[in-house]
């Protein structure tokens, strides 16, 4: 995950205080922006290449998580 290196960056680098707070908050826009273009390619290339789609049901997505509960557990 890409946290790790928010959180040894101020470990190792002892010469100025560096607020781990401070360098969560700065991914926040980069992580929006990333994800952002990463929804509309994947929106583009679902619609340039005719992908088949399924209704949403809120009951499967309900049955997934029940199913992954301790692998998106471990996730943290």
């Amino acid at each position: 995950m890409i946290i790790y290196p928010m959180i040894i960056y101020p470990i190792v680098n002892q010469t100025e205080v560096i607020e781990v707070e401070r360098l969560f908050a700065s991914g926040f826009g980069p992580g929006l922006v990333m994800g952002s273009i990463l929804i509309g390619y994947s929106f583009y290339e679902g619609l340039v290449y005719k992908v088949p789609t399924q209704a949403f049901r809120f009951q499967k997505v309900m049955a997934a998580t029940r199913d992954g509960f301790w692998a998106l557990l471990s996730q943290f």
